[in-house]
């Protein structure tokens, strides 16, 4: 909710042609809708209050709740408030029996020092309704003075009575106002074609969601907080450079109708990173198989049983040569010749060192006793590795930076 009241607070962008406008969609199915917008519409009264708001004022548009029902809202002598009353006498039934709604009659003297009702009897009835309540909503804004975020409680009637086309057009009228600062608008999502949902979505700057709680969020919250949220309020807003921004809470309503936020508790936290992790590895690894699958072929990039223990008995050169232990310290100087920098003594190998015979040094003895070729063989024995010579002496170009180019092998 802070993100949305955020832009709420914000309003127009400086050099925008328009106003945000959020949409709050709820359902049937979720319970909450009215609370959390009555929420919305206190934070920003207190944030104009304070003076951190681009509004000055509040201007709202009655169509399911009576007027009263916001008007404590914004009890703050500070903050302007507008109420349009279409909830009253919406199609002029009052009008035609001669009388004066109740509530129309009575909101008037309940509004505070800064609020003021305007009645507007069968709005929706009238074959010239959209182009009333624009008109309507623009005097009332220019008579509050600077600008002033609208609010619409609820859009669906407007949508039942003339068409998405019509109510997406003075949506768009209304943002493109220089009186506006920004705009919040409800509407049943349940009760409306997609097709509608998505007009209006394509207008919005962002939305609330109300979706419903799992099983698991509401035992655990129950159990951390001693409350049992009533849904989830998934807000999502749309930047300039074309990202979406989103932030999800749960919330529960007391008996008073008051909103609180609960904060998931870190088990559940954790349970659902590892459940995501989890199945994103489980689709990845399905994913890469299915690929190796078809690279392959008709053939095989993997091995079989068999084929793994037999790779595993393969000996390197230094493990059937008796030099396994010397290799396996880690250190090459045990191994090597003083000729190549190591400290191995000649006639001796790693693994004469061990308590084991050397296999070489036996072969050495046997040359050294056949003359001179046995001393050639020995002496090619002893060494059996391969020497990196520096040649930087002989080019005088070179340098030290890069240590392969001073290498001869």
């Amino acid at each position: 909710m802070d993100l949305a009241v955020r832009t709420l607070r914000d309003g127009r962008a400086d050099g925008a042609a328009q106003a945000p406008l959020l949409l709050l969609c709820d359902a049937l199915s979720v319970v909450g809708g009215p609370a959390l917008l009555r929420r919305a519409i206190a934070d920003l009264a207190a944030a104009i209050a304070g003076g951190r708001a681009q509004a000055s004022g509040v201007l709202l548009l009655a169509l399911e709740r009576p007027p009263a029902h916001y008007a404590q809202l914004c009890s703050l002598t500070s903050v302007s408030l507008t109420v349009l009353d279409g909830f009253s006498d919406p199609h002029g039934w009052g009008s035609l029996l001669g009388g004066q709604p109740k509530a129309a009659s009575g909101a008037s003297g309940s509004s505070g020092g800064n609020g003021r009702l305007v009645p507007l009897p069968g709005i929706l009835a009238a074959a010239d309704g959209p182009q009333q309540l624009q008109q309507q909503l623009s005097t009332a804004a220019a008579a509050a003075g600077l600008q002033q975020c609208i609010i619409i409680d609820s859009l669906s009637p407007l949508l039942d009575a003339w068409g998405a086309a019509a109510v997406a057009h003075l949506l768009h009228s209304l943002l493109a106002a220089h009186a506006t600062s920004c705009l919040l608008c409800g509407v049943h999502a349940d009760l409306h074609p997609s097709a509608d949902l998505a007009a209006l979505q394509q207008l919005a700057a962002g939305s609330l969601q109300l979706v419903e709680a799992s099983e698991l969020e509401c035992s655990m919250c129950a159990a951390a907080h001693g409350a049992t949220p009533q849904g989830r309020l998934a807000v999502r807003l749309k930047r300039a450079a074309g990202r979406v921004r989103a932030e999800s809470q749960l919330y529960a309503i007391d008996a008073s109708g008051a909103v609180a936020f609960l904060e998931p508790p870190a088990d559940l936290l954790s349970a659902a990173a590892a459940a995501g992790k989890a199945a994103g590895a489980a689709a990845g690894a399905d994913a890469t198989g299915g690929l190796a699958q078809q690279l392959a072929g008709g053939m095989r990039l993997g091995l079989s049983r068999a084929e793994a223990e037999a790779k595993a008995r393969v000996q390197l050169p230094f493990e059937h040569q008796g030099q396994g232990a010397a290799y396996q310290t880690g250190d090459f100087r045990d191994y090597l010749p003083p000729e190549a920098g190591g400290r191995a003594r000649p006639g001796s190998a790693a693994g004469s060192r061990a308590g084991q015979p050397d296999p070489a040094a036996l072969g050495t003895a046997a040359a050294a006793t056949a003359g001179g070729e046995g001393q050639q063989q020995q002496q090619q024995q002893r060494l059996g590795h391969i020497l990196y010579v520096r040649d930087s002496a002989s080019e005088p170009e070179d340098s030290d930076e890069d240590p392969d180019d001073d290498l001869d092998i």
